[in-house]
């Protein structure tokens, strides 16, 4: 008997939750921005016509929040004979939230910097830059 406990509490943290079924019919999404990073509205909103999903201005006409939240996690010092380097890396975090409040899905992405100054290093970093991954990811998790 404390074999199967074992066994079904291991699983039960294995397995994923299914998405819950308010999540699923949610067409209308508002962005909370808490990131700093001012290209994450203009990001998500590029991925949210292929999920089926649209913006909207106010938080209380959402069937769900896109909270937008930045982490900053320090790597490992490097030395290399000079002075002590130290990188941040940083990452943009995704959590979906019902009208409740509820949590139902989370994702993160690491942001990397752009490689150039020009307009079209611009382009591509703002077609390349996480928010709109993530709404992808959390679209296709839906789907399932």
């Amino acid at each position: 008997m404390l074999l199967l406990v074992a066994f079904l509490t291991v699983f039960s943290f294995v397995q994923s939750p299914p998405s819950p079924p308010s999540a699923k019919a949610a067409k209308m999404v508002f962005i909370d921005n808490e990131s700093t990073w001012t290209n994450v509205p203009p990001n998500a909103e590029l991925a949210l016509p292929a999920s089926g999903m649209r913006e909207v201005k106010r938080r209380q006409d959402a069937d769900l929040v896109f909270r937008f939240t930045r982490v900053a996690k320090p790597l490992e010092p490097t030395t290399n004979g000079g002075p002590i380097n130290i990188v941040i890396q940083n990452i943009l975090v995704l959590e979906v939230l019902d009208k409740s409040g509820t949590a139902v899905w989370m994702g993160s992405e690491v942001v990397t910097p752009p490689s150039g100054d020009s307009k079209e290093a611009r382009a591509r970093y703002m077609r390349s830059f996480p928010a709109g991954k993530l709404v992808t990811r959390f679209s296709k998790e839906l789907q399932k």
